[in-house]
């Protein structure tokens, strides 16, 4: 299945990867957005080294040379960077001011797969707070939002496949099963069309222990 550290270190390489296919010239622009690039790249190195005071730094001044610049792309990239930092420390709703903001951008641009990730950690954030019901209405965005990908891609059907699993998981807690039972069906029938045995025998699990409970 996947994690929310999973989502951060796949959105961030879309950085790298968009940023290489800047001009020979570089404008005045291009050349703010690598500097956006560059600090959030030494954010993540420092975080590895342990020094957070010196990233949360370089995520700020990212992030101020983004606003300043209007690069929406790198605005979106560094709060929700910023939004993993803070989950990291367990420093849950500070995780989800920037969360928040870096989902209302990449919804606005219509970046479906990056949408969806963020609310995947918005949802998960909730979850460490305890509130389920936030948590519920985060993760029906984040599978909104990965439906938009279509059903030939493969991240939205691996993303809609661990949604559907915490969705499910939160009503089996709540002992709503029947509609457990239909998260996890639905998630089972998506997972029939990826490669990966460990997630359907995950996923076959969980049906059989929600099928149980229903029998008591």
């Amino acid at each position: 299945m996947i994690c929310a550290s999973c989502f951060y270190l796949t959105i961030f390489g879309c950085v790298s990867q968009e940023s290489s296919l800047s001009s020979a010239q570089p404008t005045s622009q291009s050349k703010q957005n690598e500097a956006v690039r560059m600090l959030n790249n030494e954010a993540v190195q420092l975080e590895e080294q342990g020094r957070l005071q010196e990233a949360r730094e370089k995520y700020k001044q990212a992030l101020k040379i983004a606003k300043e610049t209007k690069d929406l792309y790198g605005e979106g990239i560094t709060l929700n960077n910023l939004g993993f930092h803070y989950y990291s420390l367990g420093q849950y709703s500070n995780a989800l001011d920037f969360y928040h903001q870096a989902a209302a951008i990449e919804e606005r641009q219509g970046n479906h797969f990056s949408t969806s990730t963020i609310f995947y950690a918005i949802g998960d954030s909730y979850l460490k707070l305890n509130q389920y019901q936030n948590a519920l209405v985060a993760y029906e965005k984040a599978l909104a939002a990965s439906l938009k990908l279509g059903d030939n891609d493969k991240q939205g059907k691996v993303i809609r496949v661990t949604i559907l699993s915490k969705i499910g998981d939160i009503y089996f807690t709540q002992k709503e099963y029947p509609k457990s039972l239909k998260a996890y069906q639905q998630a089972m029938e998506v997972s029939q069309q990826l490669s990966s045995n460990e997630t359907k025998t995950e996923i076959r699990r969980k049906l059989e222990a929600v099928q149980q409970a229903m029998k008591k």
